[in-house]
């Protein structure tokens, strides 16, 4: 009996988990911290991978091995009794247990079409009749009704998670935008300490983002606020800057502290409601899609 490995075609969770990860990495980029956003954007791959490798019902001559995103299973042929579908293939055991892999199902999320499924449930019955050495009923085994919503329930779980990530995402940096970098300006206005830092040089670091670097004090950091002000300084020009007493690692230039650069409603705030209002839209709408599923399973029950 040959060995065979089923994988998921692919995966909507990791595909819309990863673009939204790397969408965060690009927006921390923006603002200066690379940390973040290589962080973000390795966690993102590595995200993708999981999610389309993990998950796998491998059959071989002993039985079925099957691996769900967080518990694996084997099952030899002897203590396979049948085989069934709802939103993803079920094994029945001779105990009357049940073992769902979830790798295996016709929802949008594995890319599977009926027929492929079909295919593989009658390659199973086949496998496990040789196996056994008994005929086995093409009559497939359906789970209670209620598992049938397993799926969408974690389809829902895993979208509203995203969505509320980009809506807290998007209200954290319209408020820092809004009030955060004002606050931060007026109290260094008032009570910043001037100082005068080295110009530690620019640099295009990709197609429009430019990274400028300033050293005080024997500490030098990149400085990813308005670039153009640096404009014609040669390496070790001094650079006037106000610096926060009570905390010396907040530093920034008199121009930007002057034209209250980034602050109030600008493009860092425009781009923080329109990633707060997308994230709102969302949870909206998987709350309608659950409103909807509710709707027409009691529509279905009312006419059973």
């Amino acid at each position: 009996m040959t060995q065979e490995t089923i994988y998921a075609r692919h995966r909507i969770e990791a595909i819309g988990g990863t673009g939204a990860l790397l969408l965060t990495a690009l927006a921390a980029h923006s603002h200066g911290s690379n940390g973040l956003a290589i962080t973000l954007a390795v966690g993102s791959v590595l995200l993708a991978l999981f999610v389309l490798r993990r998950p796998r019902l491998r059959v071989d001559s002993g039985g079925l091995t099957v691996v769900n995103l967080v518990r694996s299973r084997r099952v030899p042929w002897q203590e396979i009794a049948g085989f069934g579908y709802d939103t993803c293939l079920t094994i029945r055991r001779t105990d009357g247990s049940l073992v769902r892999a979830i790798v295996v199902n016709t929802n949008f999320r594995s890319g599977y079409s009926q027929a492929r499924m079909d295919a593989i449930v009658a390659d199973l019955q086949e496998r496990l009749a040789a196996a056994n050495g008994t005929s086995v009923s093409r009559e497939l085994e359906r789970p209670a009704r209620g598992s049938r919503n397993m799926g969408f329930r974690t389809t829902i779980v895993v979208w509203s998670v995203v969505c509320g990530f980009f809506l807290i995402l998007g209200v954290v940096t319209a408020w820092n935008a809004a009030a955060g970098l004002p606050r931060t300006y007026s109290s260094l206005d008032a009570h910043g300490v001037h100082e005068t830092a080295t110009f530690a040089g620019c640099r295009v670091i990709d197609v429009r983002e430019h990274e400028c670097r300033l050293s005080l004090a024997g500490r030098t950091w990149k400085y990813s606020e308005d670039y153009p002000q640096f404009s014609g300084l040669g390496l070790g020009a001094p650079v006037d800057v106000l610096v926060d007493p009570k905390h010396p690692a907040t530093v920034y230039t008199a121009h930007d502290v002057a034209l209250r650069y980034d602050a109030g409603f600008g493009p860092l705030a425009i781009f923080g409601i329109v990633l707060a209002v997308a994230g709102f839209l969302g949870l909206a709408f998987l709350l309608w899609l659950q409103h909807l599923a509710a709707v027409t399973r009691s529509r279905f029950s009312g006419n059973a």
